[in-house]
């Protein structure tokens, strides 16, 4: 009798709830890994806007009647990529 070449179902399953284990362990990770990236974009953001306040505080010597279009330049703040977060100049 030949011996066909070739996985076994039994084999595959177990091959395939091993990665379904894997996966689960890395999933969280990865979630806590793009939660700490998100974080850090906006507080580069956050300082960006405080260091174009302090020029627009030492050009005017206040901070009266700063809003995002004269800090900016323009009235919205576009990055690329996909954010999540807003930012309100008030």
């Amino acid at each position: 009798m030949v011996k066909k070449q070739g996985f076994t179902l039994i084999e595959l399953m177990i091959v395939v709830a091993i990665i379904a284990i894997l996966a689960a362990i890395a999933y969280p990770s990865y979630q806590e890994y793009v939660q700490r990236t998100k974080r850090v974009e906006a507080q580069v953001e956050l300082m960006e806007i405080a260091n174009k306040l302090a020029s627009y505080k030492l050009a005017n010597g206040s901070f009266y009647g700063a809003n995002l279009t004269k800090v900016y330049g323009s009235s919205s703040i576009s990055k690329s990529g996909s954010t999540t977060y807003s930012l309100e100049l008030s």
